[in-house]
């Protein structure tokens, strides 16, 4: 991924430039690296917010929320997977808000069971 990451840059393709630093962060979160994971999800925002590109904003906001919440910053995720719905909306994307909203009610849900005394 590296690789491809390189050859966006060298070649100024900046939107597969933020889908590889998505992609890198994904994989990071799945080895259980947050802390990658977000590093990465944020320079994937900072391009698309260049790009102007509010879905791929709020899909990332969405990534970055759930690495959050796996690393127990639970007020964080909840407030980046509230902004990307919001965005959501603002764009019209159904299909965007329904699978914000199943992430939600998921990490709502996982939430509420471990802080009930």
């Amino acid at each position: 991924m590296n690789r491809g990451l390189t050859i966006a840059v060298q070649l100024g393709n900046e939107e597969e430039k933020a889908a590889i630093l998505d992609a890198i962060g994904n994989t990071y979160n799945i080895l259980n690296k947050q802390d990658e994971a977000i590093r990465s999800y944020e320079d994937a925002l900072e391009v698309k917010k260049r790009l102007g590109d509010k879905g791929g904003i709020a899909g990332t906001l969405n990534f970055i929320a759930q690495a959050q919440a796996t690393m127990g910053k639970s007020e964080l995720a909840l407030k980046n997977f509230q902004q990307a719905l919001s965005i959501r909306r603002e764009m019209g994307d159904k299909q965007g808000q329904a699978r914000n909203l199943a992430d939600l009610g998921l990490f709502t849900r996982s939430w509420a069971s471990t802080t009930k005394p």
